[in-house]
């Protein structure tokens, strides 16, 4: 169960989970604010929209992603461990 968790299943259903999830989000929320002019309201006051609103949000997955992938598999080994017992 330890092999398996941390080498296939937690990294990648993690993965999908993160990127079908949260990309979703973060589409959907830039999509929106492209609608309603606030990117070009930004623009307009002299920020760049891509290190104001797209770096953040990189900057927080790249660093969260090894995070969230070890929570899951610590969860994993210990679920895999108490089906066992």
């Amino acid at each position: 169960v330890e092999k398996t968790i941390t080498m296939e299943l937690a990294p990648v259903l993690t993965g999908l989970a993160l990127a079908g999830r949260v990309g979703a989000n973060i589409a959907a929320e830039l999509g929106s604010m492209k609608v309603t002019e606030q990117i070009d309201a930004l623009e307009t006051l002299g920020y760049d929209p891509y290190a104001y609103l797209v770096v953040p949000r990189v900057l927080a997955g790249t660093i969260m992603f090894p995070l969230v992938v070890g929570i899951a598999m610590v969860v994993g080994v210990v679920a895999g461990w108490g089906a066992s017992v």
